[in-house]
């Protein structure tokens, strides 16, 4: 015996109710671990007395026991009960839950762990949660999220907890968007000021030389003008008064000539066309709803070079030559380059003159050659299809209207859900469990508790007995039919469909457990990944807490009693206070390795 750690002596001080509590813990670890827990009670009572110490045996000599009384270990605890532990004042207990309010630093979860803890020994019965509800809204600091509350008829405690995080996340979330915004202000306004004084340092003077030749004349007749840098003149490169080098115009893109370094109102090449064949078409859009050719323009888009694989094309045969069409659904007329139809051998008198405007980009004329209609074979069919003959260098198009009337692009408005669900049924179908099983570990000396039954009101049983079936039907709960060191009690919450939602309440529990931390990203921490972003994609995972399967023990310790007797989770369960943290990484490694992704 002289192996396991002996109890340490009771002291009988200020704090003799805590020391009691823990030397009765102690001293039945001891006869647990010793083997003495079947040992006859005067053994027993001998063991506790020697190791309580001197004062506690002067204080059962002075009791008035009588010797045998005394050598009951029952009843030696019982006195060392009733003599230490001081009773417990309802009344007091009572008036301390309906008078806490929110703290100004204390956060929601804080608030509501403090009110759950004041509610135990206030023995309000069935009246607890609407209580608890009831000083949330009462006592929360939150004016406006009170008022809201205040205007939801019939608001239960799983509504008002709810309300209440929400508003205090929706809350910090505002405030760390208007700290990243002013942020990113603050640090932009930075970088702009920097490049502005030094975005002419490190250009060689054999560029700074050829860029500024062409107006060499007007900048020496300007030079008196600008003898120095803290002297204004009238740019020639973007027609505004400022000093040297802070021209608006240094690195911006001229939308006549598609040069660098001017605008198009300092343009040298004003007036005058570039080549017709550098210019590549991706839409062509008529402006002009009638058939007649004399005010008809078109514009055009210029774009890179867009290789075939990233584009829709069809084959379409004229004159026995088979021709790959783009299909623009941006386009509303079909043009085909002149310098393919002068390969299909048709007379070119069969064009009919035009008096449409080819532009494309940059405001630059294209010359337009006229209009054709010809015989077209498309998907073993023949069609009379109209098309605009122009001198350009680039792929045949296809006009959205043709497109439609071949059938070769269908406008899809609506995607069947149903379709959806039966395509990817195995998605959609239970519930999903990650492959490794998770273990509980408890801290050395943790002392297993059993609490009693909560009794549910008689109106929500027959809700509970279903709810209980369908989890057990759907294996994430099983019954226990033999005795467990630990028994935890369920925390019951309403829906608003009438349906209930069960969550262990393991308060004992969650102190015996040994914290497995891992970080959960803040709002701070997210916001700034996503600047810059348009596309977003949200997918929320069911039954979170539940793909997380438990082992054997790990199972038993959650058990939780019920008015129709004990079950266990054989899944992590909510309630526990590792369980958000244990989700969030076994998440994170199914995600492992993929780019583009937030996890919370």
């Amino acid at each position: 015996m002289s192996n396991y750690n002996k109890p340490n002596e009771l002291k009988l001080d200020a704090n003799a109710s805590e020391n009691w509590r823990r030397f009765r813990r102690e001293f039945d670890l001891y006869l647990k671990a010793s083997s003495l827990i079947n040992a006859d009670e005067v053994r027993k009572y001998a063991l506790l007395l020697n190791f309580a110490g001197e004062a506690a045996q002067e204080l059962i000599d002075s009791s008035g026991m009588s010797e045998e009384d005394q050598e009951s270990l029952e009843l030696v605890i019982q006195f060392f009960e009733d003599r230490i532990n001081p009773k417990v004042n309802v009344t007091f207990l009572r008036f301390k839950f309906l008078s806490r309010s929110q703290k100004e630093d204390e956060s929601f979860e804080e608030f509501l762990a403090a009110l759950q803890k004041l509610v135990r020994g206030c023995k309000f019965n069935d009246q607890e949660q609407s209580l608890i509800k009831d000083r949330i809204v009462i006592g929360t600091k939150d004016k406006t999220l009170q008022a809201d509350m205040l205007k939801v008829p019939d608001l239960n405690l799983e509504e008002a907890i709810e309300m209440a995080r929400i508003q205090e996340s929706s809350t910090a979330q505002v405030k760390a968007i208007n700290e990243c915004s002013a942020l990113l202000s603050t640090e932009k306004d930075k970088i702009d000021a920097f490049k502005n004084k030094n975005k002419y340092k490190n250009r060689s003077r054999n560029r700074r030389d050829s860029e500024y030749s062409s107006n060499r004349n007007e900048n020496n007749r300007d030079k008196n003008d600008r003898q120095s840098d803290n002297e204004s003149y009238r740019c020639k490169k973007c027609d505004t008064v400022h000093r040297r080098r802070e021209c608006p115009a240094y690195g911006k893109k001229c939308s006549n000539c598609g040069y660098f370094g001017h605008f198009a109102i300092g343009c040298k090449f004003k007036n005058k066309h570039l080549r017709n064949r550098d210019k590549k078409f991706h839409t062509l859009k008529d402006n002009s709803s009638s058939d007649s050719d004399s005010t008809i323009s078109f514009n055009a888009i210029k774009i890179n070079k867009i290789g075939k694989k990233a584009s829709w094309f069809e084959n379409i045969t004229i004159s026995n030559d088979v021709i790959p069409f783009k299909l623009d659904c941006g386009a509303e007329n079909n043009v085909l380059p002149y310098k393919i139809f002068k390969k299909l051998g048709i007379d070119e008198s069969k064009i009919k003159s035009s008096s449409v405007r080819a532009v494309a980009y940059g405001n630059t004329e294209i010359n337009m050659v006229g209009k054709i209609k010809l015989k077209s074979k498309v998907k073993n069919q023949i069609h009379n299809i109209k098309y605009l003959i122009v001198d350009v260098d680039d792929d045949p198009l296809l006009g959205l209207s043709t497109c439609e009337e071949l059938k070769l692009i269908k406008r899809i408005n609506k995607v069947s859900k149903a379709d959806l669900l039966k395509e990817y049924a195995d998605v959609f179908r239970g519930i999903g469990k990650f492959k490794e099983k998770y273990t509980l570990k408890l801290k050395k000396n943790a002392v297993p508790t059993i609490c009693k039954l909560k009794r549910v009101p008689e109106s929500i049983r027959k809700e509970l007995k279903k709810t209980l079936d369908r989890y057990e039907k759907a294996n994430i709960i099983s019954r226990v039919n033999k005795p467990t060191e630990w028994v935890s009690n369920m925390a019951v919450a309403e829906k608003k469909s009438g349906k209930l939602r069960l969550c262990l309440f393991p308060l004992e529990l969650n102190e015996a457990l040994i914290q497995d931390v891992h970080p959960i990203p803040t709002s701070k921490e997210i916001i700034p990944e996503l600047a810059n972003k348009k596309v977003f994609t949200v997918a929320d995972v069911s039954e979170a807490f539940f793909h997380t399967e438990l082992d054997e023990e790990s199972s038993e310790l959650t058990t939780f009693i019920t008015p129709f007797g004990k079950y266990k989770y054989n899944y992590l369960p909510q309630g526990l206070n590792i369980s958000a943290e244990v989700h969030q990484r076994n998440i994170e490694k199914v995600f492992e390795g993929s780019h583009g992704k937030i996890i919370l």
